[in-house]
């Protein structure tokens, strides 16, 4: 029962501010300025400020239902928000062998999705006995699973019937 509200007036004034904001960012070349480490750590404090003071500030950002309240602090808190993740990215994009791993993981996301339950539900807390909750259980959990998925992927690729079966792009 989501209901989508294009013609609406704050709708239409936060598209035009982004808008805006990126047409200053393009014209006045502050996209280096931008992607830069400071304004990584400025944005993720900012934002984590807003996320640790929400219940004070009480902003409301909802595109779905069309809520955008108070206008000022929502918009800067999107606009951060598009920082960071901009700064994020292209972090990644510098770390070789982070952008190298993710790749990886994208060719194998199928198998990702097709084994990561039977991998990280069933066979890997089988081998690794857990025996109270921790977090380190869970990331070590996580990295095997991923692991996992992506040592299928690569046996599936180095048969032919599985080739034929499971992979019909025939670049492998």
């Amino acid at each position: 029962n989501i209901k989508y509200y294009f013609f609406n007036p704050s709708t239409i004034i936060y598209f035009l501010l982004y808008l805006c904001v990126g047409y200053l960012i393009k014209t006045k070349h502050w996209l280096t300025f931008l992607l830069s480490k400071q304004v990584l750590i400025y944005s993720a404090l900012v934002f984590l400020t807003f996320i640790l003071a929400k219940q004070k500030i009480d902003i409301n950002l909802s595109l779905t239902n069309n809520i955008f309240t108070p206008f000022f602090l929502t918009l800067l808190y999107s606009i951060v928000g598009t920082i960071m993740i901009l700064n994020i990215s292209n972090l990644i994009a510098r770390l070789k062998w982070l952008a190298w791993f993710l790749n990886l993981c994208g060719q194998s996301s199928f198998f990702i999705l097709s084994f990561h339950i039977i991998l990280g539900n069933v066979l890997i807390p089988k081998l690794l006995p857990q025996t109270s909750h921790s977090y380190f259980f869970d990331i070590l959990t996580l990295i095997l699973t991923i692991a996992g998925c992506i040592l299928i992927k690569d046996l599936f690729t180095r048969f032919k019937i599985t080739r034929w079966l499971f992979l019909p792009n025939q670049k492998y």
